[in-house]
């Protein structure tokens, strides 16, 4: 309910520009527009409230002749933003759309673009094996080839780039007639060997490999489904090596840009996943149906019991809560489970254990386990602790490296993380500054700061020197904060 103190039809309007655009990694294109005609206008009028001499001018109404010259500024600024925006894609190698930006850019580095050609191909030169021909020539650049027409095809000459050196011996090597395609960032053709895959457009497509398999929280892998499908026929079908392949165009590229996972890499695999699965129990029989006995036995309990509906109104484990939720009772774990990665990134598993205690001190020679490192290495322990009693409790760890503790509370079933913003509220804000919407940094963890294209960057202290960005908004109290 509003009231004549709350409504909020009195607040008036507040600019919309400049637009504050983050740039993750790996996009097609940069979004660099301040602002659209709609935000200018918006923004125009904001100010005009600011200016006194204006005062008497309340008018708001589009007819209005003020109000029009405002609109034609922002549609003047609109089409200078747009613009602006286009151009500044044209000076990176990965968003620019021009060939003479790709030309430019070359050039900065000293490279220069080839000049353009109809067509390249690869050419196989067979020397002649008879009695008398020489063992090695040299075959000149500019040496014309031409291609063999099919039908109703005209023949196609090319010629040699660069002088070759050709010995007869060297027939006897087979020509390289595929090449592997491994997947890569982006890539959203996959080629597979054969034209027998029976896929069809919309088929579930996993791909993975060997990483996921050492690691299970491994996130190198990608579930995509075929967008088209194009068969490459054998083009000798004498051969029982040539068995062509299969062009798999993907509904969207491989990995994600946005956090920095590439596909798979180690020995990759594509898995056509035709069957279709149902949640567990998904058609079981009603619980409330089955005999007292039945209930009874799958309970644990004794035959003749009756275990009343209203305390188990369900199948024992049918829901994920069962499987999810913590333990009810008195704690009887017997520690953590610890899990120990080679490096940093959590991603090749070397152990797995329960670990009553967690004290570097006590591990003998500096390393949990001989089967794991002494150093470069790093540990996640994960498991529910039972609070003795209600209160404030504190986690803290007396370390030399960097460390990283989520908690979720769990109260009725409801899961609770605390977000970028208590956390913010809780820490000391003369220690801990909010440099970004994603981002608390220690400024006793700081190494140095970097200015990068009006921005700036600091630069953690800590063994991969994490690279922090400061958002635009942020700059000004960043640098009062720091004194820079």
């Amino acid at each position: 309910m509003s009231t004549p103190e709350n409504c909020g039809c009195c607040a008036g309007i507040s600019p919309l520009t400049p637009v504050d655009e983050t740039q993750p990694p790996g996009q097609a294109a940069l979004a660099l527009r301040v602002g659209t005609h709609g935000r200018f206008r918006q923004s125009l009028l904001a100010d005009l409230a600011d200016e006194v001499p204006l005062a008497d001018l309340t008018t708001r109404a589009s007819d209005d002749p003020t109000i029009a010259l405002l609109d034609s500024w922002a549609a003047v600024l609109d089409v200078l933003s747009f613009y602006q925006e286009r151009i500044g894609n044209e000076n990176y190698l990965r968003t620019a759309t021009e060939r003479r930006s790709i030309l430019e850019l070359a050039r900065a580095i000293g490279y220069e673009l080839r000049p353009g050609v109809a067509a390249s191909t690869w050419l196989a030169f067979t020397l002649e094996t008879a009695s008398g021909a020489p063992p090695e020539t040299r075959i000149d650049a500019g040496t014309r080839a031409q291609s063999v027409p099919g039908q109703d095809e005209k023949a196609q000459t090319f010629e040699t780039l660069e002088a070759i050196d050709a010995k007869a011996r060297w027939n006897a090597l087979a020509v390289l007639a595929a090449e592997a395609v491994p997947p890569r960032m982006g890539l959203r053709n996959l080629y597979l060997a054969g034209t027998a895959t029976r896929l069809q457009v919309g088929d579930a497509l996993l791909i993975v490999g060997d990483e996921r398999d050492k690691d299970p929280d491994n996130e190198n892998w990608d579930f995509r489904r075929v967008a088209r499908l194009r068969d490459v026929l054998p083009t000798d079908p004498g051969d029982p090596k040539d068995i062509g392949y299969t062009v798999v165009t993907l509904d969207r590229g491989l990995g994600q840009p946005r956090r920095g996972v590439n596909p798979a890499r180690a020995n990759p695999r594509c898995h056509a996943l035709r069957g279709r699965a149902h949640l567990f129990g998904h058609n079981a029989p009603d619980w409330r149906a089955m005999p007292a006995n039945l209930r009874a036995t799958y309970l644990g309990l004794a035959d003749d019991a009756r275990p009343p509906i209203g305390q188990h109104p369900e199948w024992p484990g049918f829901t994920l809560a069962d499987i999810s939720d913590p333990p009810a009772g008195s704690a009887s774990g017997t520690g953590l489970l610890g899990q120990y990665y080679r490096g940093k990134g959590f991603r090749e598993l070397i152990l797995s254990r329960t670990d009553a205690t967690v004290d570097s001190s006590t591990w003998s020679g500096g390393t949990p386990d001989p089967s794991v490192p002494a150093d470069h290495f790093s540990a996640r322990w994960s498991g529910w602790i039972e609070a003795p009693s209600s209160g404030s409790f504190t986690f803290y760890a007396t370390i030399d490296d960097g460390l990283i503790t989520v908690v979720a509370t769990s109260v009725e079933g409801q899961s609770n993380y605390k977000t970028i913003e208590e956390l913010q509220t809780a820490l000391d804000p003369g220690l801990f500054w909010r440099v970004h919407r994603s981002y608390l940094v220690n400024l006793n963890r700081v190494k140095e700061i970097l200015r990068v294209e009006g921005s700036y960057v600091v630069v953690a202290a800590d063994r991969d020197e994490t690279h922090v960005p400061v958002a635009r908004r942020q700059v000004r109290a960043f640098r009062e904060a720091v004194g820079i």
